[in-house]
């Protein structure tokens, strides 16, 4: 799923990144690429769920949104 997002096929990534999820639901990395793709896609309110699961299950992705939110820290 990650490199059809990357590739620029955001509906053929979330299909894949679906799919995978179904195999291992617990899966972090894939709800958080899964929120990138989502919010590309403009369904805001999926991604943020997506995202909410990712950090659930992965409380280090929570520490890491919130170290880049503060000032100072690099952006993209």
């Amino acid at each position: 799923g990650e490199v059809a997002y990357r590739q620029g096929d955001p509906h053929r990534a979330i299909r894949l990144l679906d799919e995978a999820l179904a195999l291992a639901p617990d899966d972090a990395d894939a709800h958080l690429v899964r929120s990138f793709v989502l919010g590309e896609l403009g369904r805001d309110a999926d991604a943020a769920r997506a995202r909410g699961r990712a950090v659930a299950l992965d409380r280090a992705l929570g520490r890491a949104d919130a170290s880049l939110a503060l000032p100072g820290a690099p952006s993209e």
